[in-house]
């Protein structure tokens, strides 16, 4: 397995912030309310459990809200996104 940096929550949050991460980013624009968005290290396969996931959903009104997959680590599957629980 190859070396891994691991990053706290508020780590990743502030390296995603600054666009200085060099991580791989999908983005799912699974329906015109739901966006998935997920990072990984470059080259990680999407059923390798070292995904950080967060979902948006919007509504008509324009009200937003973003949540992260269980734990907001880098432990989830891209390929579970949409069966996981977010908060």
């Amino acid at each position: 397995m190859a070396n891994r940096t691991r990053y706290s929550t508020q780590e990743a949050v502030n390296l995603l912030v600054m666009g200085k991460n060099g991580l791989k980013t999908i983005i799912d624009e699974a329906s015109s309310t739901v966006t998935y968005i997920g990072y990984a290290e470059q080259g990680a396969s999407l059923g390798a459990s070292i995904w950080l996931i967060k979902k948006i959903d919007s509504d008509v009104s324009g009200d937003t809200m973003i949540t992260w997959a269980p734990g907001a680590k880098f432990d989830q599957k891209w390929d579970e996104r949409t069966s996981l629980s977010y908060s």
